[in-house]
């Protein structure tokens, strides 16, 4: 009897740690999967590998971010910054290295105003001075 209970509960810290890490459940509902598996262990078992394990969605975009030891890494498109060379996020309004203001704003209407542009080509006001 003991030894079962010990199964069972070495099944609902796996499940719990599954549910949790590689599936991306909260808490609480990881939480619920391990408890059902300890009190019915061959109903909530059978259940959880199919109906519990959601499928993984594979991104093959070059702009999605992936995570490593819970640390963000941005994978996104990027750009040379042409002040100080460095390797910048094609986001970005400034080169966070050396400050150099890679896109304009318009004032009128927020929108992004290349370098070369004398007026907003959406709004009409002039670009702001380099």
């Amino acid at each position: 009897m003991s030894f079962s209970i010990l199964i069972g509960a070495l099944v609902a810290l796996w499940v719990y740690r599954d549910a949790k890490k590689k599936w991306g459940y909260s808490r609480n509902t990881a939480l619920l999967w391990a408890l059902g598996t300890v009190a019915f262990f061959y109903i909530v078992v059978p259940v959880y590998f199919i109906f519990g394990r959601k499928l993984q969605m594979v991104k093959s975009t070059p702009t999605d971010t992936s995570t490593i030891e819970g640390e963000a890494v941005d994978v996104s498109e990027k750009t040379d910054c042409p002040m100080c060379a460095s390797k910048v996020p094609i986001s970005f309004a400034k080169c966070p290295h050396c400050g150099y203001t890679l896109k304009f704003l318009c004032s009128k209407c927020g929108r992004d105003i290349e370098r070369g542009w004398k007026t907003c080509p959406y709004c009409g006001e002039p670009a702001p001075e380099k």
